[in-house]
């Protein structure tokens, strides 16, 4: 039996802004409402459901959107597979997982959404970090904090150091990056940030955890966004073209 092809058939984002004042799951129903009708399918037809990190703990408060379960019986959905996990590529790793599930015909149509309330959650105190206020704590995070590594900004910065001294990466060569997004985030009406950003105002931002200012380090926003993985065999019913590996 000839394995299924995988295609992404729809994506959809909810509201995204400074303190919403919506709960995650009302965003995450959002986005995956608007995925879903993306795709030309109803809510009926979606039988995979994944997220990332899941039910974690929470050491920043709206970093976790809400547990799968919660969000299958809200939307009353019969599943064939589901998946929520830290470990993995990053973000990405549910994206994968569920290639992977519709490939191996354990589903149809899987729903992947990643859902945050950072800014809600300060509830007007500064952004802390991950393992701030911890004692101790095991695995890996036990050798990053012991050297005072306490955020994805410090522990991404000693990559990037080494690969400064590994190839000669610049700072500058980093501000195009953060340059570049800013110039797409002015095209998107829904974006936090839209005012340009030159190289000087990169070069003079606060320095976060060398070799990373304030404009390298994500803005703390509520929002949901999800996308569909289906079997490619759909594609020609689709309304929009599909997303193909």
């Amino acid at each position: 039996m000839a394995v299924p092809r995988v295609v992404i058939s729809g994506i959809g984002v909810s509201a995204i802004g400074r303190k919403l004042e919506r709960s995650g799951l009302q965003l995450t129903l959002d986005a995956i409402a608007a995925a879903v009708a993306d795709a030309g399918l109803e809510r009926t037809d979606v039988d995979g459901l994944a997220t990332y990190p899941g039910p974690i703990v929470n050491y920043i408060p709206g970093l976790v959107g809400p547990d799968l379960y919660e969000v299958a019986d809200a939307m009353r959905l019969s599943l064939g597979w589901h998946l929520s996990t830290p470990q993995g590529c990053g973000q990405i790793a549910p994206v994968v997982g569920a290639v992977m599930a519709v490939a191996a015909r354990l589903c149809r149509h899987a729903v992947v959404f990643r859902t945050v309330t950072e800014s809600s959650g300060q509830a007007g105190a500064g952004r802390g970090g991950i393992g701030a206020g911890l004692a101790e704590a095991d695995g890996p995070l036990g050798w990053l904090l012991a050297v005072g590594a306490m955020s994805a900004a410090n522990w991404a910065a000693l990559h990037a150091t080494r690969h400064m001294h590994e190839y000669g990466l610049t700072k500058e060569q980093l501000g195009w990056v953060a340059i570049s997004e800013r110039a797409h985030a002015a095209r998107n009406a829904d974006a936090v940030f839209t005012e340009p950003l030159t190289m000087d105002d990169y070069l003079a931002a606060r320095m976060i955890t060398w070799p990373f200012g304030l404009y390298d380090c994500d803005v703390p926003v509520d929002g949901s966004t999800a996308v569909v993985v289906s079997r490619a065999d759909v594609a020609r019913d689709l309304p929009h073209p599909a997303v193909r590996k």
